[in-house]
């Protein structure tokens, strides 16, 4: 599998994805996802690939900081929808 780097534009798609699983996984609803969020996470480094976006999408489900210029959940809207619109 492609590192993440090498597949920059899957990133916001897969972390929509992860960010719904792990909102049915803490059963919490899901957040809305602003655009500039999406934008942050896409610009951004994964050295530790996926695992560590996992890691991002389930501490934004939780409502806790991302690290990434502050961004948490309820922030916005997502381009995407949701997981069924993908």
């Amino acid at each position: 599998m492609p590192n993440l780097s090498e597949r920059r534009e899957d990133i916001p798609r897969l972390f929509v994805q992860l960010v719904e699983e792990a909102s049915i996984r803490y059963k919490r609803p899901a957040p809305t996802l602003p655009g500039a969020v999406l934008s942050r996470i896409s610009a951004r480094e994964w050295p530790g690939n996926v695992r560590e976006l996992r890691n991002a999408a389930d501490r934004f489900a939780l409502g806790l900081d991302l690290d990434i210029g502050g961004a948490k959940a309820g922030e916005g809207r997502t381009p995407f929808g949701s997981v069924g619109d993908l």
